[in-house]
């Protein structure tokens, strides 16, 4: 047990015993403890938690605690009661069950989510001699301080990949300067962006971030990851010096959350985290003035985080606080799932810059769309569509230039990727899939659609085994 926390708890009891004058003990009982983070990368977690004090909630007071980092602010949550709440990232949950399966067995039951703070993407800055993920086999990377947040995800992530590296744990500072004399290959850190240290460096200084997507890894089954973790890109908005306009660095990232212990409904320190919540959700909108930190514009209560229980009262804000369009009339399935999409393009353009989706993208918005319609509980017939993959671009010069670029011709098996996945996670089954017959020229230029009978063969054989219906389309 660390001797400072050991202390911190001590003192906090003291200070609400029956021996302390009634004035004192009202002040610490207004009081909430949350840890934030180790101080490698404390920067972002720290300066949110800080802010909430900004809100002058009504009598409550948040007292910023220095936390180890990783998976520490997790398990001290659990096992030091001195604290009311955490910053966590999403992963931690599954990680401590996988690690643990008897002694986390029913960890979400004791540990509840906020809300999500904020996104803190995975950054991986190499050499420019490295040029993708699979460079790094047996090269030296750093992981940032052991079992910091960014050592607890990378070792998952590389895992996840296999791919064996030679593994150093030097601090942000010291890993960026080893990386400039070639010392590492490659430093990691998981963190919201603009991540100050990196910001300081240029392309000219021979270094740049990995992309971690199929079409960077194109031997790799990245499903796992993308299930797992969320799809983001780094932009050139984040990182000017680094990544050039007009361009994008695609990776993954976790969910920062703000957790509390589940204490009994009927206890003080349940009222107090549920007087804290209602008095902070109900102060949000004075965080996007502008002038405050630029991770506060993602925030939003209403995120879920799938494998999370939600603290009650926090569930209750937001349900009594969902937003109804007065006088308007019910919209159909349709509509609404055309919303849906439109808004997930929309945050795309912005996060990103970029107007034009890759296929992996698409993988992930139509399995999006589908989680949330069977979510929402509407009992609707889900159709999707497997034909995307099947463009061929034609060279002008026969097979010298064959397939052109723009080309996107993949298996059936991978035209089929988010059918499959989505059947294999049991609730998300789509009634119907659509298999397009035919092969054809698609619009004016050197495109053509390539679908052939055998290739509808094996998909109407895949959908068969998932227990999916079939919908020939049939193309002229």
């Amino acid at each position: 047990m660390n001797p400072l926390l050991f202390l911190g708890r001590e003192f906090l009891n003291k200070m609400t015993g029956p021996d302390v004058p009634a004035e004192e003990r009202e002040a610490y009982r207004d009081s909430l403890a949350v840890y934030s983070g180790s101080e490698e990368g404390a920067a972002t977690p720290a300066l949110l938690i800080r802010s909430f004090n900004d809100l002058k909630p009504d009598g409550i007071r948040i007292l910023p605690v220095l936390g180890v980092g990783g998976l520490q602010n997790l398990k001290d949550l659990l096992f030091l009661r001195s604290m009311d709440m955490a910053v966590v990232d999403q992963d931690n949950l599954l990680l401590l069950k996988q690690r643990d399966p008897k002694l986390y067995a029913n960890i979400e039951q004791k540990v509840q989510y906020i809300t999500k703070l904020y996104t803190a993407e995975f950054h991986v800055l190499a050499t420019n001699d490295i040029k993708s993920y699979d460079d790094l086999k047996n090269q030296k990377v750093n992981f940032n301080l052991k079992d910091s947040q960014t050592e607890v995800t990378a070792d998952r992530i590389f895992k996840m990949l296999d791919i064996p590296v030679e593994r150093s744990y030097y601090d942000n500072d010291e890993a960026i300067q080893k990386l400039l004399r070639h010392e590492i290959s490659a430093m990691i850190i998981l963190t919201g962006g603009p991540q100050a240290a990196l910001s300081k460096l240029r392309a000219e200084d021979g270094v740049h971030f990995l992309a971690l997507d199929q079409d960077s890894l194109p031997g790799y089954n990245l499903s796992a990851i993308r299930e797992e973790y969320v799809t983001i890109n780094l932009t050139h908005k984040l990182y000017p010096n680094l990544i050039r306009e007009g361009t994008s660095i695609p990776t993954i990232a976790n969910h920062a959350l703000l957790v509390s212990y589940a204490w009994p409904e009927n206890s003080e320190r349940y009222r107090r985290i549920a007087r804290f919540v209602n008095e902070f959700f109900g102060k949000t909108d004075q965080f996007n003035d502008g002038a405050r930190h630029p991770k506060w514009a993602e925030f939003d209560v209403r995120t879920n985080i799938p494998g999370w229980t939600r603290f009650k009262p926090a569930a209750n804000w937001i349900a009594a606080h969902e937003p109804v369009a007065a006088g308007s009339e019910p919209s159909n399935v349709q509509d609404n799932v055309q919303e849906m999409v439109e808004k997930l393009l929309e945050n795309y353009r912005v996060n990103t810059g970029r107007k034009v989706i890759t296929a992996n993208e698409k993988d992930y918005i139509i399995k999006e769309v589908v989680k949330q319609i069977r979510a929402s509980g509407v009992d609707v017939i889900v159709n999707l569509t497997c034909g995307m993959g099947g463009y061929i671009y034609v060279g002008d010069k026969g097979m010298s230039d064959t397939p052109a670029p723009g080309t996107d011709f993949v298996s059936q098996e991978e035209r089929m990727r988010h059918v499959i996945e989505l059947c294999h996670e049991g609730k998300y089954r789509p009634e119907i899939a659509t298999l397009d017959c035919g092969s054809l020229n698609f619009g004016d230029v050197n495109r053509a659609y390539v679908s052939t009978p055998n290739y509808l063969r094996k998909g109407a054989a895949i959908l068969r085994e998932l227990g999916v219906k079939p919908e020939l389309e049939i193309l002229q």
